[in-house]
């Protein structure tokens, strides 16, 4: 979706319409494999010399689940505001994105939105982890570990003599 800033000077600019992200680069998030469905409105107003963009999207995730790794749909619904200025910044801003020139391409900014509503950790919903008996590790105290740290090092086995310098 790109925007015309030149339309949006003297009166709101609206633009909306379905958006096409399967060339974007997934690699950014391990969970998401997809997104379909991806519909976004948008109204851009001019304020002083800042571009005001009011992103409203929705759009079908399909998910990798972190305890099964079976794939799921997840819907997503996000309403954001960005802010874009065509002047040069003297000094770094989080807020406001610098864009070259008349037309603002909001797709990456986007698959950002998107990104930045998935979790660190994406579940299935009902999604448990594997429960085990617990014999394959020990729970201990750290009076214990300090105790017994020394005695079972690996590493003590290694002889340093045999490395060159």
């Amino acid at each position: 979706m790109k925007i015309n800033t030149s339309l949006a000077l003297r009166q709101p600019l609206v633009l909306e319409g379905p958006i096409d992200l399967t060339t974007a680069d997934y690699s950014a998030n391990y969970s998401l494999k997809k997104v379909t469905d991806l519909y976004v409105k948008s109204v851009t107003t001019l304020v002083g010399n800042i571009f005001q963009v009011e992103i409203n999207l929705t759009a079908k995730l399909s998910l990798e689940c972190a305890y099964t790794l079976e794939i799921f749909d997840q819907d997503l619904t996000i309403e954001d505001v960005l802010y874009f200025t065509l002047d040069d910044l003297d000094e770094d801003s989080e807020d406001i994105f610098y864009e070259r020139g008349p037309i603002i391409d909001l797709d990456g900014y986007i698959f950002g939105l998107i990104l930045s509503h998935i979790p660190l950790r994406v579940t299935k919903p009902g999604a448990t982890l594997p429960q085990g008996d617990g014999t394959s590790f020990v729970v201990i105290d750290e009076e214990t570990y300090e105790k017994n740290k020394h005695q079972a090092n690996p590493f003590d086995a290694i002889d340093l003599d045999d490395f060159p310098d």
